[in-house]
């Protein structure tokens, strides 16, 4: 999961100081009347433990907001939100306060594709030129990829993050049809890159087979039926629905997050917003094998086949269709992130212990998912994991040699990530991702003739420490965290 972080990652700091939002009591004011949180049905001792580590790593981690969703027996058993939607305190945060929840997205557009498969009008081991003939890649070799490749990231596509492009209604058929200028990296279904170009693709053919846009499909025959009355591609277009404000932590502050839209990629793969009372909903429904009430959304079957393991991806992990599946302190998981500019969420299902845990927050950091899996820990009567040492590193005093940074200049194949380009920019040296549009440009401030850690506004990539290395003639290597991950070009 680390390499995917890299991208869209905000940095825990040392101290709890800079998060004034965020209160050491666990129990903060009740929200709205309007919106009805599930008082927890767990013990009262487990229920304590609960709110106080919720808390805890709240402060320590910096997040202003998070709601918590707790299913035990398929059933909610504790839902509701922590601090505040805003750093001011002027709104708490309820189970009801909107949240841009990311790539969790996926999950939900791969429901919808499979209940096209259960009325034939999809086939997942069909190519995708099947639904769009016109369908092509740079290398001519679009038409090797299956829908399956699509959805368990095995097409062979490029990493990418569209963070803003067109919202208009032709821009996800532009998108995909830019594609004839795109080479796969690898023959499709011999390898694994977290592509969100596929599931562009993906929206796409759900948009053609059925004849309605994505977006109009999804809240037909997915959120509607499930009961997912606050889910919605883009902010709530009601200016009174309680939407949270996201945030990047970076240089020991938090700052407000802008939304990033584009329908040309985001709407199927990262660009829902929701509540925890409906990813509640979305969970309950998942461990019922796909019933809500009395509608049967999904078959169990085609839950199944969901989760069935596509490519190893971990030594205790491997990615299926929209989920990671694998095993977490010996039970079987599914499970997924979502990390966008500002906010993220994790879900994680124990569908043989018919349990759920969920985290959205409205800071993309390590932190939230912590606490998902802290939760999900105490509710098996486990210790909490850990949590990750902090990132932050005051101000640098080092007056550095520039002449040095023109050997770490140029262009580098970073795992994970795609391509980077360093460059001196005035007085600085910035490392623009190539894989993002727009590009994304941070800073590296130098602690060392070779060490500096990123620093960007929105917290995007925000305390990473990097160095080269270059032994003989061998290109330089780029080292985060003292890790090998990409190599000069």
């Amino acid at each position: 999961m680390k390499l995917k972080q890299l991208v869209l990652v905000s940095a825990l700091a040392a101290s709890v100081a800079g998060n004034t939002a965020c209160s050491d009591d666990p129990t903060p004011p009740a929200g709205p009347p309007a919106c009805e949180e599930v008082a927890s049905s767990l013990s009262l001792e487990l229920t304590e433990r609960i709110d106080r580590f919720i808390a805890g790593r709240m402060a320590q981690g910096h997040v202003t907001g998070l709601s918590l969703v707790v299913l035990r027996e398929g059933k909610p058993a504790y839902v509701r939100g922590y601090g505040f939607t805003h750093v001011d305190g002027s709104q708490r945060m309820t189970a009801c306060s909107r949240v841009s929840i990311g790539s969790t997205t996926k999950s939900m557009t791969v429901l919808a594709l499979m209940q096209l498969v259960e009325q034939g009008k999809v086939d997942l081991d069909a190519p995708v030129t099947r639904y769009l003939p016109w369908f092509q890649t740079a290398d001519g070799r679009g038409g090797d990829i299956l829908v399956r490749h699509l959805l368990s990231h095995t097409a062979g596509l490029p990493r990418s993050s569209l963070l803003e492009g067109d919202m208009d209604d032709g821009a996800l058929e532009r998108h995909v049809r830019e594609m004839a200028q795109v080479r796969l990296e690898y023959a499709p279904g011999t390898g694994w890159n977290y592509a969100n170009k596929g599931y562009a693709i993906a929206g796409l053919i759900i948009q053609t087979v059925s004849g309605m846009p994505y977006e109009q499909y999804m809240a037909r025959y997915v959120f509607r039926p499930l009961g997912m009355e606050h889910t919605t591609f883009g902010p709530p277009v009601d200016p009174a629905a309680p939407l949270a404000q996201g945030y990047g932590w970076t240089r020991g502050t938090l700052q407000p997050a802008p939304v990033m839209l584009a329908r040309a990629q985001y709407a199927s793969g990262a660009a829902t917003y929701g509540s925890a009372q409906d990813v509640s909903a979305y969970l309950e429904a998942l461990l019922a094998g796909g019933r809500s009430g009395e509608t049967q959304v999904l078959r169990p079957e085609s839950l199944d086949r969901m989760w069935q393991p596509a490519m190893q991806v971990a030594p205790d992990a491997a990615y299926a269709l929209g989920w990671y599946v694998g095993t977490w302190n010996g039970r079987k998981a599914v499970f997924h992130d979502g990390m966008v500019a500002g906010s993220g969420s994790l879900f994680m299902l124990f569908p043989e212990d018919q349990m759920a845990v969920a985290t959205v927050a409205n800071l993309s950091s390590p932190a939230q998912e912590e606490m998902a899996r802290g939760v999900a820990a105490l509710l098996m009567g486990l210790e909490p994991p850990p949590a990750t040492p902090p990132f932050y590193r005051a101000p640098s005093t080092f007056v550095p040699d520039r002449s040095v940074w023109q050997r770490y200049t140029g262009g580098y194949a970073v795992h994970g990530l795609g391509t980077m380009r360093l460059r001196q920019d005035g007085d600085r040296l910035v490392a623009d991702v190539l894989s993002t549009q727009p590009v994304v440009t941070v800073e590296l401030e130098a602690y060392g003739d070779n060490e500096f850690v990123t620093r960007h506004p929105l917290g995007l990539m925000e305390g990473l420490t990097l160095s080269f290395q270059q032994t003989g003639e061998d290109p330089t290597l780029l080292l985060v965290d003292g890790t090998p991950a990409g190599q000069k070009l």
